[in-house]
Order: C-alpha cells, then structure tokens, then sequence
C-alpha cells in the first residue's frame, strides 16, 4: 500500500486468495474486514474456507480436506488461536464477500473476479456469467481461459493462475492477452515472485517483490 500510495480517496480491489501459502493470512484477512476502500472479491481459498464451516457436514469434510491439500493450513491455524466469537465474524464476512464486481472507468468497463470467465462460442456474456457462478468455475478456470476468446464489452481482469505460467519467457508480471480484453494480474506471490497491482485509471503497473528468504 506504501508502495502505490493508496489513501482514503483510492479503492483498492483485491481479486481474492488473501489467505494460505504466506504469512498472517488472518491478519491479513481482518485488515480488509475493516477497511472502508478496500474490496476483496471471493477466491477459491476463501471457498474452501467458508466451506470448511458448513454445518453440513459432508460438505464440511470435504472442504476441509481440499483446504489443507490446497494450503490452508497456515490460516487454519491462526483461525483456531482466535476467540470463537471472531471466528465467527470472520466466516460471516467472507459469506458476504462478492464473486465478481463491475467497474468503469471512462470509456473502459472492467470485468473483475478471481479467475475469469470462460465465454462459449454461442454464449452470451449474461449466460456464461450464471454459468460459471453455478459451476464454481469462476474461482478455479485456469489455462483454458488462454483458448476461449472474450467476445463481451468487458475487459476481465483476473489472478488466480500465476502469469509466469503463460509469459513466452515465464516472466511473473501483469498479463495483458487475448487482444487486450484478459488482464492476469496473478504474478506469482504465493510462489514468492511477486505482488502486481494495476492502476485502472491509467494502467500503470506496480511490484512488490517477495522475500524468497521467508
């Protein structure tokens, strides 16, 4: 935040997966709980987390095991040294948190969302939408989103599958592809690499680099 000199005037959209795979994912967590301009959008680990508290109980089994197959170890155990009561806060906001959200700015209409939408050829925006919400598949399409063309009015901007996957020289850095309607703004930190944020009003690229010593 220091480094894109955010402020009470900035809104910041965070494209999920604040948790797992890192330190303080709680910490983490609770600071976009409470901050008025801060937006975090719903990412698979946060399903799986969120799923993890079903009172269904196959569901919550499940869940549980995909989480800690998928990471989620760290936060599960900064989750149960909180007070049952915070507990419970923190699963009530992530019940709450949006699965997508549309933003413009200009001429530009922004799709954003954890991992983009795969658009059918025949499909309109609207029904590929529903689609990929029932299906879940909104938090988890990964390299087939690089196959299927946006033909919406949308640009998607998307994480979810780490950029360096898909750079020609594995370079971890903001994505722009398919004709410049995808943006994978993924640069890999939960990979130690590095965190990316873009600046809609202009597009200007920020980096973090991670610590690879932690």
């Amino acid at each position: 935040l220091l480094k894109i000199n955010f402020s009470h005037k900035d809104k910041l959209y965070i494209l999920g997966d604040v948790i797992d795979r890192g330190q303080n994912p709680i910490k983490v967590l609770r600071h976009t709980m409470y901050a008025d301009n801060i937006i975090l959008l719903m990412g698979n680990h946060e399903k799986m987390m969120l799923d993890s508290a079903s009172t269904d109980e196959e569901k919550r089994a499940e869940a549980n095991d995909m989480w800690e197959w998928n990471g989620g170890y760290t936060t599960k155990r900064e989750f149960f040294e909180l007070s049952k009561e915070v507990r419970q806060e923190i699963i009530d906001y992530i019940a709450t948190l949006k699965w997508y959200e549309f933003v413009e700015i200009g001429d530009k209409k922004f799709f954003l969302s954890h991992a983009a939408l795969c658009m059918r050829d025949g499909d309109s925006f609207e029904e590929t939408l529903q689609q990929e919400i029932k299906s879940e598949n909104i938090l988890w399409n990964r390299g087939e989103l690089r196959f299927w063309e946006n033909t919406s009015d949308y640009i998607f901007v998307h994480g979810h599958t780490p950029s360096g996957k898909w750079h020609p020289f594995g370079f971890y850095e903001i994505l722009t592809y398919d004709n410049g309607k995808k943006i994978n703004i993924d640069c890999g930190c939960a990979k130690i690499q590095r965190l990316g944020c873009l600046r809609l009003d202009d597009m200007c690229q920020f980096y973090v680099e991670c610590d690879k010593s932690l």
